[in-house]
């Protein structure tokens, strides 16, 4: 599996709080190690070609598209930006 993640990804991971950025690195390794685990509620979102939401505790979420083979991170922050961004 190849994962990348963009530039603006990055910038929104580094402005997160630190409790935040270590949920979100605990998540992602889990996520690689089993996308499916049910603690991340890993879904492709409702009406859109091939994005998917994972979930980062109770307070966060990030987004990514799938394209071939490979999944580029593009969305990171609070779950009620979430709610507004998607």
């Amino acid at each position: 599996m190849i994962s990348k993640r963009t530039k603006a990804f990055r910038k929104m991971y580094d402005s997160l709080q630190q409790d935040a950025r270590g949920k979100a690195d605990r998540a992602f390794t889990l996520w690689v190690e089993d996308m499916w685990h049910p603690s991340l509620d890993f879904t492709k979102l409702q009406g859109e070609l091939a994005l998917w939401r994972a979930k980062i505790g109770d307070h966060h979420r990030a987004v990514c598209v799938k394209y071939s083979d490979r999944w580029v991170w593009f969305w990171i922050g609070t779950h009620e930006a979430y709610n507004t961004e998607f």
